[in-house]
């Protein structure tokens, strides 16, 4: 099972590469800015971000808010009569240096909160150590639950198929 926030991704379409960069500008709103999501998109974007004649870096669009929504970071190149594109999924960048620090601040104030009495190691330390824990699959939930998302709309985008799926 994969307990990471990262994931790869490798699709394979019959779509010439020109076809795929058409089907990139018709479903993603092209922005520099990925933190400026005010921005009112068509009805046919799906993603949003930046894209080149070989590569895109794209995150879905979604009329909610949720911090944990997978960067995809992808390149694609003609292989023969089909097209294959490499694909990246994983969390914004600034997530990797916060997401440690609150697990921390989370510990150290549940180890607090819990360990009143002088007794030494009782149950207050397990539950001290179980609820960061418990955000930490939370949030990885709801990251795994973005990228099935994202797989599917990207696999029904291209007309592809999933030839690999690893860490």
């Amino acid at each position: 099972m994969k307990l990471l926030f990262f994931d790869k991704l490798t699709l394979e379409t019959r779509l010439s590469v020109y076809e795929v960069h058409q089907r990139l500008q018709h479903y993603v709103l092209k922005r520099d800015n990925l933190f400026n999501s005010f921005v009112t998109q068509e009805p046919q974007h799906i993603f949003e971000g930046r894209y080149s004649d070989e590569s895109f870096l794209i995150r879905r669009i979604i009329n909610y808010r949720n911090h944990f929504l997978p960067m995809l970071e992808g390149n694609y190149e003609l292989t023969g009569n089909r097209t294959r594109m490499k694909i990246k999924m994983r969390l914004p960048k600034l997530l990797y240096l916060i997401f440690p620090l609150i697990i921390i601040i989370l510990t150290g104030i549940f180890y607090q909160i819990t360990s009143k009495s002088e007794v030494g190691v009782g149950p207050e330390m397990y539950i001290s150590l179980a609820m960061p824990l418990l955000f930490y699959l939370i949030v990885f939930g709801f990251f795994r639950y973005e990228v099935k998302r994202a797989q599917k709309l990207l696999i029904r985008i291209f007309e592809a198929e999933e030839m690999t799926r690893s860490l």
